[in-house]
C-alpha cells in the first residue's frame, strides 16, 4: 500500500510540475504567421491579464506585432487608430519582461524596425513644426527607450517652440545635468543615435535663441565628444 501511495504522489507531482510549466505560446506564433493580426492582439491580450503568464515576456512582443501589423492595414477599424503607438508601449514592455535579454537578441532587427519607424515620426513632427504632436510622438519612443536623454532634449525643445519655457527649462535642467556626465551613449540602435543627435541640436538651438550660448556650446562639445560622425560635428559647428 506504501508503494502505491508513494507512486500516486510522484505522478501527482510531476502532473503538478508540467502544469506550473510556461506556455510556449505556439498558438500565437501561429497567429502571427497567419496574419490574423486581429486576433492575436485579443489573445496576447488575456496572457497579459493572467496572473500566471503576466510576466512572460514573449506575449508582449507578440502583442507588439500583432498592433503594428494592424497599423500596415488601410482598412483596420477605429479602435485601432492608434495601433502603432500600441505596438511601441507592448514593446517597452517586452524590453523590461525580457530580465535575460535572451529574445531581445534574437529579435533585434524587428526591435530596431520599430524603434526606427518611431524615431521617424518624432522627427518629421519636430521638423515640420507639429509641435503639439511632437510630445506624444516623444512619450511614445521613450517607452521603448526610456533611457534616451535625446528624446528629453526633443521634449524640452518643443515645449521651448511653444512657449512653455518653464517647463522647457525644468526638462532640459535634469536631462542635461545626466547627458554631461555620460562616458558614452549606452546604446548603438541607429534610432536612438539619431533621436540624440536631433535632440541635442534643436535644445541647442533653443539655448541660442534665449541666449545662453556657452551652454549651448557645452552641450554640443559633449555630443560632438559622445557621437564620432563627421556631418554632425559639422552641424554642431554650423550653430556657433
Amino acid at each position: 500500500m506504501k508503494k502505491y501511495v508513494l507512486l500516486f504522489l510522484s505522478l501527482y507531482s510531476f502532473s503538478f510540475i508540467g502544469k506550473a510549466q510556461p506556455p510556449n505560446y505556439d498558438d500565437l506564433t501561429i497567429l502571427y504567421a497567419d496574419g490574423k493580426f486581429e486576433k492575436l492582439i485579443e489573445e496576447c491580450l488575456k496572457y497579459n491579464e493572467k496572473e500566471s503568464t503576466s510576466k512572460d515576456p514573449l506575449p508582449y512582443l507578440l502583442l507588439s506585432k500583432g498592433y503594428y501589423g494592424m497599423s500596415q492595414k488601410g482598412d483596420r477599424g477605429p479602435e485601432y487608430k492608434n495601433a502603432f503607438k500600441d505596438a511601441v508601449s507592448a514593446l517597452g514592455k517586452f524590453i523590461k519582461k525580457d530580465k535575460t535579454q535572451s529574445l531581445i537578441g534574437e529579435n533585434e532587427e524587428y526591435i530596431e524596425m520599430l524603434k526606427m519607424a518611431a524615431a521617424e515620426n518624432v522627427i518629421n513632427e519636430y521638423e515640420g513644426k507639429n509641435y503639439k504632436k511632437v510630445s506624444g510622438a516623444v512619450s511614445s519612443y521613450l517607452k521603448a527607450s526610456p533611457d534616451n536623454l535625446g528624446a528629453k532634449f526633443l521634449d524640452g525643445a518643443t515645449k521651448y517652440m511653444l512657449n512653455d519655457k518653464s517647463t522647457a527649462t525644468a526638462v532640459w535642467r535634469d536631462a542635461e545635468k545626466a547627458f554631461l556626465a555620460m562616458k558614452d551613449l549606452g546604446t548603438t540602435s541607429e534610432a536612438d543615435v539619431r533621436i540624440y543627435k536631433t535632440g541635442v541640436l534643436a535644445t541647442a538651438e533653443c539655448l541660442i535663441k534665449s541666449k545662453q550660448t556657452e551652454r549651448a556650446r557645452a552641450l554640443l562639445k559633449k555630443a560632438q565628444d559622445l557621437i564620432q560622425e563627421e556631418d554632425f560635428k559639422k552641424q554642431c559647428n554650423a550653430l556657433l
